[in-house]
């Protein structure tokens, strides 16, 4: 289990890619907004991101780019490289003694399936079965995605906090470790399960490459109606739905309130966060539309029309060439 923390660690938020595009809905392309106050001033930026990601995602878009030199404080869900995030996930993703283990909550089926593929990744049944649903689809998906040259390593996240460091942007967390695994804890006995099979079935049919390569498609060319199509996967959605509403509903609602607290420092700020926390009526963009701000999606120009890269571009750019 330890080996499988270490792994993941730095990928809380890919508990299942399908959970992470199932929010995205239909419209505009882009995932790039502006922030702007109420009498139009400039107050940040809000960027939608991929967790799990590949040299495929590089270099980002121009327009991000650009918005991000020109801030001054980056805001993502969680700093990556927070050391304390592998002892939460530890801590928090054992089965306690005196509940059933997975092997007595699965159908048999699945559990057979679930142990196959975790063997594959050298875990035994006995590990297995002390692990809670979330953190079993977390780590199945991030190690399974690491052989197909995916992983949080080339996350956009990471890539951030990495060029916030490097130029001295300062960098601060929308949420705490303890509050991102409450949510992917959360829904109740039906929802995990739920979640968990589903994991089970996009690996055991061996469709999580072509799965990744389209969302990471999808996410270049802004195309949030692409992403959408990509979750119909039949999920239980109605069993889903309480873990949805803590995972993205509820949280969105929470870091809509400490981003306008942000917006008072000195900025503009960068906020960056997954592309399912943006659209659609409880997404970011609603949130912050609630409480007075003004955004608008951004869209890059033709690529012939791109200025050219400055000093601080090629920086950054040396880190995922």
């Amino acid at each position: 289990m330890a080996r499988w923390i270490v792994t993941t660690k730095h990928g809380l938020c890919a508990v299942g890619l399908w959970l992470v595009a199932l929010a995205v809905q239909a419209g505009d392309d882009g995932f790039l907004w502006t922030v702007r106050d109420r009498a139009g001033a400039l107050r940040g930026y809000l960027f939608g991101t991929v967790h799990l990601c590949s040299a495929a995602c590089y270099p980002l878009p121009e327009s991000a780019r650009a918005a991000f030199n020109a801030s001054r404080v980056l805001a993502l869900e969680l700093d990556p490289t927070d050391p304390t995030i592998g002892v939460a996930l530890g801590r928090a993703g054992r089965v306690p003694a005196d509940l059933a283990g997975l092997s007595g909550r699965l159908p048999a089926a699945q559990w057979l399936a679930l142990v196959g593929l975790a063997r594959q990744q050298g875990v035994s049944p006995q590990l297995l079965d002390r692990m809670q649903p979330w953190l079993v689809s977390m780590s199945l998906m991030v190690s399974a995605a690491g052989q197909l040259g995916y992983g949080p390593q080339w996350g956009v996240d990471v890539w951030l906090a990495t060029a916030a460091r490097a130029t001295g942007i300062e960098l601060l967390a929308l949420e705490t470790v303890e509050r991102q695994i409450d949510a992917l804890a959360a829904g109740g006995e039906a929802a995990q399960l739920s979640a968990l099979a589903q994991t089970i079935d996009l690996l055991e049919n061996g469709r999580l490459g072509d799965y990744l390569d389209r969302t990471i498609r999808a996410w270049r060319s802004g195309d949030g109606p692409a992403l959408a199509k990509l979750l119909e996967l039949e999920a239980d959605e109605e069993a889903l739905a309480p873990l949805l509403d803590q995972v993205l509903a509820q949280r969105n609602h929470e870091m809509a309130f400490r981003i306008a607290q942000l917006t008072d420092v000195p900025g503009p700020l960068f906020v960056a966060v997954g592309a399912a926390h943006l659209d659609g009526p409880e997404g970011l963009v609603a949130e912050l539309a609630k409480l007075g701000f003004v955004l608008e999606r951004v869209v890059d120009p033709p690529v012939s029309s791109q200025p050219p890269s400055t000093g601080r571009d090629r920086l950054r750019g040396e880190y995922y060439r």
